[in-house]
């Protein structure tokens, strides 16, 4: 399930809910996305295949989704986000969404969520910052692991958690 992290969250000077006002209708309109600027979005070369998965449901297409790469230990830091950001402006593309890993599936890799929120703050565009905690945002209870893997998460615009996988359960 997807929670709201908080009421609102500033970029462009503009609370939470009317950012997501500005993705859905200003970006994409009554014409979809076929009448509108070619988004993309940004998410770790290391991310859950689902990314890819749901980009090409929504028409956004595999070109439009960019794999941010990772450092040695498998984790998005912010100039690799800014630097695939930029080049994705200067092709013509208008970014609208970066997702975060919080657990890869393969590492465990957190990205660094506060050098990758500092990147979203800084975007003239409305961009929504998701963290996918499916494997790893069940750290989130615990004091200890959420100031360390989970640092800047309350930043963040939303956040997907399965508990049941840290727990071991099916």
């Amino acid at each position: 399930y997807t929670l709201s992290l908080h009421d609102a969250l500033p970029i462009c000077g503009l609370p939470r809910e009317e950012r997501l006002e500005l993705i859905c209708c200003q970006l994409g309109g009554q014409r979809g996305a076929a009448g509108g600027p070619a988004l993309c979005a940004f998410v770790s070369a290391d991310a859950h295949y689902s990314y890819l998965k749901a980009s090409r449901i929504m028409g956004l297409g595999d070109e439009n989704l960019v794999a941010v790469p990772v450092d040695r230990d498998g984790r998005v830091r912010g100039p690799a986000l800014k630097a695939c950001m930029d080049a994705a402006r200067e092709a013509g593309k208008t970014p609208f969404f970066v997702g975060s890993t919080a657990g890869t599936t393969v590492r465990g890799s957190f990205d660094d969520l506060n050098e990758v929120q500092d990147v979203v703050d800084g975007c003239v565009e409305p961009v929504w910052h998701h963290v996918d905690g499916s494997w790893g945002g069940a750290a989130l209870w615990s004091k200890e692991l959420k100031d360390t893997w989970l640092a800047g998460v309350d930043r963040a615009d939303s956040l997907a958690v399965n508990p049941h996988k840290l727990l071991n359960a099916a």
